[in-house]
């Protein structure tokens, strides 16, 4: 079972990382809908728009600030990911996971 414990681990472990991808693709599509969106104002005056331009532009350089973070935080994650799986790879015992599985089929079959 410390096994399991430890891909179980592994698995959050990805999952956040999916998290965070997500999370950076939803602030690229919020800054490119903004700037669709400015683009497309006819009523709105020069001033009004090189206004909302230069939020677009503010916030751009806010979320390029974030990819420098988070490509130098996603490299050393990547890092350590890699080798969290060389080390499972190294420890894995196939047989006590064969058992466990066995284990949980039985159990879910029921008597």
């Amino acid at each position: 079972m410390a096994q399991r414990r430890i891909i179980e681990s592994y698995g959050r472990d990805l999952g956040f990382t999916i998290d965070q991808l997500c999370r950076l693709i939803g602030s690229y599509k919020i800054l490119v809908d903004t700037a669709s969106s400015v683009n497309c104002i006819t009523i709105a005056n020069k001033r009004d728009i090189k206004d909302a331009l230069k939020r677009a532009q503010e916030v751009g350089c806010l979320i390029d600030e974030l990819i420098d973070v988070l490509d130098c935080s996603i490299c050393t994650w990547g890092n350590y990911m890699k080798l969290k799986t060389e080390y499972i790879n190294s420890r894995l015992d196939l047989c006590l996971i064969e058992t466990e599985v066995e284990e949980e089929i039985r159990l879910q079959s029921g008597p």
